[in-house]
Order: C-alpha cells, then sequence, then structure tokens
C-alpha cells in the first residue's frame, strides 16, 4: 500500500467537505469543489457520481445524466451509483430505464433491497402486480425489518383489493414503526372497504396524531365519518379545527389584493376539481357548465388529474379556459389562479380524493365556496360558503359547517342526462309475480343496520327478492358474508342475487331488473340515486341528520317523490311494504317517471344554472359591500 501523499490528503479533505456541504443543502459550493476535484483528477470516481446527484437536485436533468454516465464509466461495478440514476429516471416517470438501472444495481449486489423495492413501486403504478408482489417478496427477505418494504407490499395487496392480507402487511410495518401514520391511513382505508368503520375511524385518527400536517389523513378521517350511524360530533369538530389550522400554517401567506373590477360585466368564475371526466362529479357538472350564461360569466377549469377522456374533451369545448394544477405547488396553484384574477373559486372536491383544499388556505380569489364533490364541512378557514339547499342544509345545522350555507332555491345538484340511451321497460313484478328491491350503491354503504333492516322487509313482502349490485361483490368472500348475515334472518339465498360492475350500459340496464330501490343509510345514494330514477325506478330513502345522509330528502323532494321519505326505521319497513303492495301503482310511477324527473330540478339544467348564476352574484356583491 502506498503512503498518502499530501495532495491526496488535501484532496480528501475537500471532498469531505464538499459532501458536509452536500448534505446541508448548499449545492452550489459543494459543486464547486467537486469540480475543484476533478479538475485536479478527472478520474474521481465519487465526485462524478455526486456532481450527478447534485445536478439531479437542481433539475438539470442533462447535466446529471452526463455526470452518471462518467460515473458509470469510471466504476462499472458500483451498484448505488445505478441505483441513484434509476431513482432519478422514476421521478422522471422514465420507467423502462429505470427499472434496467435498478436491475444493473441488483446484478452487481443482489442483496440491494432498495433497488428491489423501487422496481416494486413501478410494477405497483403501472398495474403489473404479479411482478410487484414477487420484488416485495424479495425486499423482505433480504431485511425482515424494511418497514417501507411491507408498507409498500400492503399497498399493492391493497390495490389487487386483498384487503384483509393489506392489513396485515399494514401491521407488520407499524409494528417497526409504531409512529408510521401512512400505514394508519391505509389501514383505515381497507377497514372502510370491509366496512369496519369504527376501527377504520380510529386508525385515520392516529394516521393524523403521528402527523398532524398529514392532509390526506384528515381526508379519510373526514370521509370515513360519513359511514358512522352516530359520528362523535365533538371529535370530528375538533379535527376539523385542527386541520383547518394546519393548512392555513402550511400556506406562507393570504392574498389580500385581487385583480378584479369593483363592478365586473362578466364574472371570473374558477373551478378546482380532480374528477373532470367519466366520474361522478362530471355527471352533475357538465349540464350546468353547458347552460351558464357565457356573456356574464367566464369560466376556467383548474385540473387536478392528468387522466383524461372523452369527457375530459367535452369539458374542455366548455370552458371559457381548461388550466392544469398537476404538478404545481399548493402555493404555485394558487398564485396561477390569483394572476388569472378569479373572483369566485369554487371547490368541487372537498375531502375526497385529488383535492386542493390547501390552495384555498392562500385565499387566491375574494370569494371561495365549496359544492358538489363533497357532503359536509371542509373546516377550511379561507373557504367563505358551502353550496347547498334547504334539504342538505336547513337552518338548524348551520353549526355544523365552518363556512356560510348559501342556499340554492330548489335543489343544490343537476344531473346530465346519460349517453347510453337505455330503454325503460315494463315493472318486472308484472311478470316475475313477486317484488324485486335492489341497491346498487358502493356496498361500503351498506352496514349491518342497513342488511337487518332490508331482511325484515323482504320477510315482510312475501316472496320479494334482493338484488344487489356494486364492485365489492365481484368478491365471492363479500358475497359469502353476506349471504350468511341474511341467512342467520330468515331470509335463504334464492331470494338474494349478486353482480359485480361491468359497463356503464350494463349498470343501467340492470336497473330493469328491480321494482323498488332501497337506499342505504347514513350514507345514501347520490348518483345511483338519480340514475335509479332516470330508468323508472323509485328509491325509498330516509331523513338523516346532516348534509350527507340528507342528499336523498333533496332528491326526492325535487323528483315529487317526498311520500318515498321515510322518518325512521319503523316507517322505512311500513313504506317498502305499502308501495310493494300495489303493483298497478308501481307499474303506473314506472312508465312515467323519466319524464317527470327530465322536466324537475334534478335535470332541467336551464333551470338551475339561472339559480346558480344569481347565487354567484349574490356572493359577490356580499363580499363588494364587506
Amino acid at each position: 500500500m502506498r503512503p498518502e501523499s499530501e495532495d491526496d490528503g488535501s484532496r480528501r479533505k475537500t471532498f469531505q467537505k464538499a459532501v458536509f456541504l452536500h448534505q446541508q443543502g448548499n449545492l452550489i459550493e459543494a459543486e464547486k469543489l467537486y469540480h475543484e476535484i476533478i479538475g485536479a483528477d478527472p478520474g474521481h470516481f465519487e465526485s462524478n457520481h455526486l456532481l450527478g446527484l447534485a445536478a439531479f437536485s437542481r433539475k438539470n436533468i442533462d447535466e446529471a445524466e452526463a455526470w452518471f454516465a462518467r460515473a458509470i464509466a469510471l466504476n462499472p461495478g458500483h451498484a448505488p451509483v445505478y441505483y441513484n440514476y434509476g431513482v432519478m429516471l422514476q421521478e422522471l416517470k422514465r420507467t423502462a430505464g429505470a427499472l434496467e438501472s435498478y436491475r444493473n444495481s441488483i446484478i452487481r449486489n443482489p442483496a440491494y433491497a432498495e433497488a428491489y423495492q423501487n422496481c416494486a413501486v413501478i410494477f405497483q403504478e403501472t398495474k403489473r402486480f404479479k411482478e410487484a408482489i414477487d420484488h416485495h417478496e424479495k425486499v423482505i427477505a433480504i431485511n425482515q425489518g424494511h418497514a417501507l418494504g411491507h408498507f409498500s407490499y400492503g399497498v399493492t395487496l391493497h390495490r389487487v383489493k386483498q384487503f384483509e392480507r393489506a392489513i396485515l402487511k399494514y401491521d407488520k410495518a407499524l409494528s417497526l414503526r409504531p409512529d408510521y401514520a401512512h400505514a394508519y391511513h391505509n389501514r383505515s382505508v381497507a377497514l372502510r372497504e370491509l366496512m369496519r368503520f369504527e376501527e377504520a375511524m380510529n386508525n385515520a385518527a392516529m394516521a393524523v396524531r403521528c402527523d398532524q400536517n398529514y392532509f390526506d389523513a384528515y381526508n379519510n378521517l373526514f370521509f370515513t365519518a360519513s359511514y358512522l350511524t352516530n359520528p362523535d360530533r365533538l371529535s370530528v369538530s375538533g379535527s376539523l379545527r385542527a386541520f383547518g389550522s394546519s393548512v392555513s400554517k402550511a400556506a406562507k401567506f393570504n392574498y389580500s389584493t385581487w385583480n378584479s373590477t369593483a363592478s365586473p360585466d362578466q364574472l371570473r368564475i374558477g373551478f378546482v376539481s380532480g374528477d373532470l371526466r367519466s366520474h361522478s362529479v362530471a355527471f352533475f357538472l357538465e349540464n350546468v357548465i353547458s347552460s351558464l350564461s357565457q356573456s356574464s360569466l367566464f369560466l376556467i377549469a383548474y385540473s387536478n388529474n392528468s387522466d383524461e377522456d372523452h369527457v375530459t374533451s367535452r369539458f374542455k369545448a366548455l370552458f371559457s379556459e381548461y388550466r392544469s394544477l398537476v404538478g404545481l405547488s399548493d402555493e404555485e396553484a394558487a398564485a396561477l389562479i390569483h394572476a388569472d384574477g378569479v373572483q369566485i373559486l369554487i371547490d368541487l372536491s372537498g375531502h375526497t380524493a385529488l383535492n386542493r383544499l390547501p390552495v384555498f388556505a392562500y385565499k387566491p380569489a375574494p370569494v371561495q365556496f365549496s359544492w358538489l364533490g363533497y357532503w359536509a364541512t371542509t373546516g377550511v378557514e379561507e373557504m367563505d360558503f358551502v353550496l347547498g339547499d334547504a334539504f342538505v342544509a336547513p337552518p338548524e345545522e348551520a353549526s355544523h359547517f365552518s363556512e356560510k350555507i348559501k342556499r340554492l332555491p330548489e335543489c343544490y345538484i343537476c344531473f346530465t342526462q346519460p349517453e347510453e340511451d337505455v330503454d325503460v321497460n315494463d315493472l318486472p313484478a308484472l311478470q316475475n309475480g313477486y317484488i324485486t328491491f335492489g341497491c346498487f350503491n358502493n356496498f361500503s354503504k351498506v352496514n349491518e343496520a342497513v342488511m337487518a333492516l332490508w331482511a325484515k322487509i323482504l320477510l315482510a313482502v312475501e316472496g320479494s327478492r334482493l338484488f344487489l349490485r356494486a364492485e365489492q361483490l365481484a368478491d365471492p368472500n363479500f358475497i359469502s358474508s353476506t349471504v350468511a348475515f341474511f341467512a342467520s334472518r330468515g331470509i335463504p339465498q334464492e331470494r338474494l342475487s349478486f353482480e359485480g360492475t361491468s359497463t356503464i350500459r350494463r349498470y343501467l340496464e340492470a336497473y330493469n331488473k328491480i321494482d323498488i330501490a332501497l337506499d342505504p343509510f347514513p350514507f345514501p345514494g347520490v348518483t345511483t340515486s338519480v340514475q335509479s330514477l332516470w330508468m323508472g325506478v323509485p328509491v325509498l330513502t330516509k331523513k338523516g341528520d346532516r348534509f350527507v345522509s340528507h342528499a336523498g330528502e333533496t332528491i326526492a323532494h325535487n323528483s315529487g317523490l317526498k311520500d318515498w321519505i321515510a322518518q325512521d326505521d319503523a316507517d322505512y319497513l311500513a313504506k317498502a311494504v305499502h308501495f310493494s303492495s300495489n303493483v298497478q301503482s308501481l307499474a303506473r310511477l314506472r312508465s312515467c317517471l323519466r319524464g317527470q324527473v327530465l322536466a324537475s330540478p334534478l335535470f332541467d339544467s336551464e333551470r338551475f344554472a339561472r339559480h346558480f348564476e344569481d347565487a354567484l352574484f349574490e356572493m359577490w356583491e356580499e363580499y363588494k359591500h364587506r
């Protein structure tokens, strides 16, 4: 071994200083020192390697690739340089190159757990789930204590709807990292899918306790509360206040001046959504946008989703301008909206997926309100209004909201008639000789109290059947547990039928198999209920105690079916028996129901648009006179 020269020692110290500066985030000074080292020793591998990482951190991709290439040429057997190059390619969504680079790192180090882990994530995101699972297994075989590996394995199992197995993986991750907020969050979502709502709430709350700035965990907490028959309102209210405070603190500032004229000829209205595609929100939005006055309103869409389809194309034609927020930070998104001179900014997501509620905390528009995609308060202090109606947001429930309630005169929603040309057939009972009840809602809404009441209906209505259709019912385990539940209450399997999901056409055609739709509670249908009415099938719903559980009431009132609102469980049972006892009356209703609802506020977009525009100008006038 040759002795270290003075130059070698000086270079080593310079390199150590450069690495220290790099770790502190001082890239400019670190890079200067790396270049100094390379000037004296062009073959200094680590300086070339770390210059690649530094250039990547500065988002100078071409420069980073050049340095990585030089580093690999200098030391082709070094596994970490291939790994780091793969990380860059993965972040750039160049998945083929990333996988190749990770494989090169694994060839050089077969026990490289992180490389296997990143490969698994790529396979997971590209829906190559078998390959993802194989790589998850390798991660865990190499390192049983790899918390992220167990968590990520759980995510893959979650995505293929193996919820019980996913929970076991989340449990293992939590045993290794008891403060793993993301594992609590995902565990909560899986429990909700299994209809274990109280446990789901507890896990969502744990996620928030572990990380009070984990906004998705708050979203999940509030979303899950919608499924509870008797949510702890004090606990939820406290969490809402904590969320509102957290998003306000996360916003670096609030806009206090806006580029808007005092008396505009045309109001500039922004709509923020991740659902401008084939989605329930779009079904309620498209006809409204098409009916709003382009002369008095300038409509700007702010999309938070890169997934687009034919519905997106139609929206792009309907809006005055269509912008993407994908990839923008909350501050950048707020700056874009503010620069556009938006006067009224509308949140269409609330606490559902792909929301941008933290953007609203910057107050990029002088008037902000939440509408359509959610069914409760947002808790965001900078949100001025929630848009509702007298049924979903009665005055006596104003304390449920941190926002003011702006009520439309008839209905807060208006549906777009389905594209599919599906005829309404004759009442099935006329041919079958028995009543078929049905529910096509997400099965997470169908809790034990709901099924117990439905069992009583089946016992009370002789010979009746129940047809359930939901994504979860493609799973034999769900079917078996449901069959067992009804059997324990005296309902044999032959009186039940099940279907998983399919195309929208087949879904609508399935309504031709049922006579009466049964709404779940406390989380009733909205899209499914309106589609049911359009297909001539009346919906028996139940009076609620909050915005979400009132949705069935506003649909029933606005479609001329207020008699189909039950006051309580006993009334729900009595009405089911009453309405099913007169088959001829049901048949007459079925024959005219589509025409009846198409003429109602639920579908009359021109009528709805007038009310919506009036509300916009009223909110603007209120702002001007503050």
